[in-house]
């Protein structure tokens, strides 16, 4: 068996990397969403954990819109030049629009009041885990650095 190169080496950090950043994504949420029901529980706490929860908003926006992108449009690359199978090129690929009805999710919650459905606004976790899950099995299904759980053949 051929060693990986080292784009599907690569491939594979920057894939650890997404990973990371999709988890993030929820931990961020989760900051976010319990910042403020602490803060709901003392009316007085209201307002700080209001400006709590903005630093949360903030960094899963910026996450979200620069850095998971520019992770994927990356992966998207070495995966060409690893010359990995074209399905996992277009799962690769798929990520960005995943990404985009993610943001158009987003949206929905983001304006209930100009026509935003919080019912089509919940479906923004439930996109980031389809994202998240595909994330998964790519890294799993391309792993090409040394690592202690796969054994290699040897001959």
């Amino acid at each position: 068996m051929k060693a990986p190169s080292l784009f599907a080496k690569l491939y594979s950090l920057f894939g650890a990397l997404l990973l990371l950043e999709c988890l993030g994504q929820f931990f961020l949420a989760g900051l976010m969403l319990f910042t403020l029901a602490k803060g709901a529980e003392n009316k007085e706490m209201l307002w700080t954990a209001e400006r709590g929860s903005e630093v949360f908003f903030d960094l899963h926006v910026l996450n979200g819109v620069a850095i998971i992108p520019a992770t994927i449009i990356i992966l998207l690359l070495l995966a060409l030049l690893a010359h990995h199978p074209r399905r996992t090129i277009w799962l690769t690929a798929a990520l960005l629009p995943l990404l985009e009805v993610q943001y158009m999710l987003a949206d929905q919650a983001v304006a209930p009041g100009q026509g935003g459905s919080p019912l089509l606004a919940a479906f923004h976790p439930l996109n980031g885990l389809l994202i998240l899950g595909i994330a998964l099995w790519l890294l799993w299904r391309h792993w090409a650095l040394p690592s202690p759980w796969r054994r290699r053949a040897t001959v």
